[in-house]
């Protein structure tokens, strides 16, 4: 099988070997034997893994939505969720079709809290993700989402496997 190299949507963070950091607003789909890991507080990241091709991907988004202020700086299309997930799905898509990949979630924490009632970013960031599942006829095998902890995230696109690392928070940053 001809090894693709790993598509991004933003620039490459090799942390040595096959282990590569996904900042916010990146998205990566690969077949090569590569670990991808990311940090995740208010962000969301979702994963796919296909285990016949061993292969899979994962983005990383800050926010759900662009912003519908006149002057907002646009990002690039990764930091937002709606767009973040069409380029995964884009990407994962020209090796399989959806329904092949295992789908996890993980981040959306509430690390500001709002005081009206409103939805805070990490929860709007969960319901663009569940939404997006939902319209593709998907689930997420895995759920790690909420609370007000930040997670560390790694995932090897080689066996499929996912290691989680809780970070506690408390007012004002981190413990």
């Amino acid at each position: 099988m001809k090894q693709r190299t790993p598509h991004w949507s933003g620039c490459q963070y090799p942390l040595g070997g096959n282990r590569y950091f996904l900042n916010t607003g990146d998205v990566t789909v690969s077949e090569r034997a590569i670990t991808l890991q990311t940090i995740l507080g208010s962000c969301v990241s979702v994963t796919a893994y296909h285990s016949e091709r061993r292969a899979g991907g994962m983005c990383h988004y800050l926010l759900p939505k662009v912003p519908a202020t006149p002057n907002h700086r646009l990002l690039k299309p990764g930091f937002y969720g709606w767009s973040a997930l069409e380029l995964l799905q884009q990407q994962l898509m020209a090796m399989a079709n959806l329904s092949a990949y295992r789908f996890s979630v993980f981040g959306g924490a509430s690390t500001v809290h709002t005081t009206d009632g409103r939805l805070g970013v990490g929860q709007q960031n969960l319901a663009v993700a569940h939404q997006w599942a939902q319209q593709n006829n998907l689930h997420f095998t895995e759920d790690h989402t909420g609370g007000s902890c930040c997670r560390t995230l790694l995932f090897d696109l080689r066996s499929g496997q996912l290691a989680l690392r809780t970070i506690a928070m408390e007012k004002g940053g981190l413990l």
